[in-house]
């Protein structure tokens, strides 16, 4: 299986401050597979923004499988997957709200 991986970064004043990869697979499937944000960096949500954009991205350029593997003693990480679920389920309720209320 051929596979590439896609990085995203976010700099402050040139300097990296946090990053993130993904593993590509077939054109079908993506491994969110690595998170990281510099101590100073940490609390102002950067790993769920750089998720955030990671889903966008890929699901604009046709990936429709997303999955990760995260440790249990990973807290920091399961919080970012966690929040990211929550925000999709909320936003889904919303749209579903929203063609509800478009019927009547």
């Amino acid at each position: 299986m051929k596979s590439h991986f896609k990085y995203l970064v976010i700099e402050d004043s040139g300097k990296i401050v946090a990053a993130s990869s993904c593993e590509l697979d077939l054109k079908i499937c993506v491994e969110m597979t690595d998170f990281a944000v510099i101590p100073e960096y940490r609390k102002q949500g950067f790993s769920e923004y750089l998720l955030y954009l990671m889903e966008k991205i890929m699901k604009d350029n046709g990936f429709r499988v997303f999955y990760t593997n995260s440790r249990s003693l990973s807290y920091e990480i399961n919080l970012t997957f966690k929040k990211m679920v929550i925000l999709m389920a909320e936003l889904q309720l919303t749209i579903q709200t929203l063609v509800e209320s478009l019927k009547t």
